[in-house]
């Protein structure tokens, strides 16, 4: 499929201490378990963020930003749309390791007359998992800041978002687990924990911000 992979995993994880690329969900990272994801649905898949360490073997590359200023999540977004070898991206954050393969195809199934596809869960846009077109860089090399990625998207010309309402992506993940992520270590633990459970109907609540991704620098791994 001519789609890019994307993984943003340049959060600056000021709660938890350490990268969360590198926290563990059985056996694998949670790096690992983003690019297997998308390495079977896309072209190729670039890891964007800071103090990251290339992994043979891992089939990524890996870019490196260091724009001035405040970090921003739109960072790690325009680096890997100035990068990316097709013209759209499949994005994923690296702390969201129980996103179901389903669900990124759902987003992939989504991707015709639209420039933005994005799930909205709990009445909220979620940005960092979704699929962005090149064409949409240079609007985004306009958000600074001050300006969230939520506020961006639902700033753009009409026709150029689609969101896919919650309704839609419980046919992919009923209980939709693929948002529940990592900010502190009580996250953690209870992602650990998790077990699907067939009756359960209501979504899981995420918890802090909006996640953080900082990345000009590429290096290609087999």
């Amino acid at each position: 499929m001519d789609v890019s992979g994307v993984v943003l995993a340049g959060g600056a994880s000021r709660r938890l201490g350490v990268n969360k690329a590198y926290l563990t969900l059985k056996g694998k990272t949670f790096l690992e378990l983003a690019v297997e994801k998308l390495r079977a649905l896309c072209t190729e898949v670039l890891v964007v963020g800071n103090h990251l360490l290339p992994q043979a073997g891992l089939g990524a590359c890996f870019l490196e930003e260091a724009e001035d200023g405040p970090p921003h999540p739109a960072r790690g977004l325009r680096a890997a749309l100035r990068h990316a070898s097709c013209g759209t991206c499949l994005v994923l954050a690296v702390d969201l390791p129980l996103v179901r393969g389903e669900l990124l195809q759902g987003l992939l199934s989504e991707r015709e007359g639209a420039s933005l596809v994005l799930p909205e869960v709990n009445g909220f846009l979620e940005p960092l998992v979704g699929l962005y077109r090149r064409s949409l860089l240079p609007s985004l090399e306009a958000v600074g800041f001050g300006q969230g990625l939520k506020d961006w998207a639902r700033s753009l010309p009409p026709g150029e978002l689609k969101v896919i309402p919650e309704a839609k992506l419980r046919r992919w993940d009923a209980e939709l687990a693929s948002f529940l992520n990592v900010n502190t270590w009580a996250d953690y633990e209870r992602l650990k924990a998790y077990t699907p459970h067939p009756t359960y109907r209501q979504p899981l609540r995420k918890s802090g911000p909006e996640r953080k991704n900082h990345v000009n620098e590429k290096r290609c791994l087999p």
